[in-house]
């Protein structure tokens, strides 16, 4: 898909291909549509630099209870002995 933004529009918003881009995999990680690591590819970040990204904009990591449980869970298997 390729989208035109016009030459004022985008000098007015301060806007670049690589912002555009970042906006755009910003906005596909919040609908959590892809995953972090996904749209940190598309943009040629990585992990933690989109990380990092999404910590200036204030945007909360895409990590519910489930998540935890299963990192506990793969803690539990690496270390059982540190119970």
């Amino acid at each position: 898909m390729n989208v035109i933004v016009p030459d004022n529009i985008a000098e007015a918003s301060r806007l670049t291909p690589e912002t555009a881009l970042l906006d755009v995999a910003i906005g596909i990680y919040k609908r959590e549509r892809w995953s972090m690591g996904r749209c940190a590819k598309i943009v040629g970040m990585s992990r933690l630099e989109f990380q990092n990204e999404l910590g200036k904009r204030e945007i909360p990591i895409n990590y519910e209870v489930v998540d935890l449980e299963q990192d506990l869970e793969t803690i539990r298997s690496l270390f059982p002995d540190a119970e």
